[in-house]
């Protein structure tokens, strides 16, 4: 089913006027759209976080991959953290993706901790 966004507007419309606080839920998703309207010609903020907070080749290439994957242009920040001890970690927007050596290593040794012991 291909909906059109008239058809997704139109159905919360009627499922607005069933539902006790349906004036309300409806004011707070249209606040969504329009922020999200509002947002999505900005620049997408991404930190990349690795030992050095110094690397132009991987930042490159991850301000490529970004932009590509979400269309929009990327504001990129670097920062140090040499507790990673090796990878990066990327943040975009809420979403972070920790691709370091530390981070690795605490998934270990959750891994580790919940399994029984033979």
């Amino acid at each position: 089913m291909n909906a059109s966004a008239a058809d997704i507007v139109q159905a919360l419309v009627e499922m607005s006027k069933t539902m006790p606080a349906g004036e309300k839920l409806l004011r707070e998703v249209c606040d969504l759209l329009k922020h999200h309207l509002r947002t999505g010609d900005e620049a997408l903020a991404v930190t990349l976080v690795t030992t050095s907070g110094n690397e132009a080749a991987l930042a490159a290439a991850v301000t490529s991959l970004v932009e590509k994957k979400y269309g929009r242009t990327v504001e990129l920040t670097q920062r140090a953290n040499p507790s990673l001890i090796g990878g990066a970690v990327l943040q975009i927007g809420d979403e972070q993706i920790d691709l370091s050596l530390r981070g690795s290593l605490n998934d270990l040794e959750m891994k580790m901790r919940s399994s029984p012991v033979a």
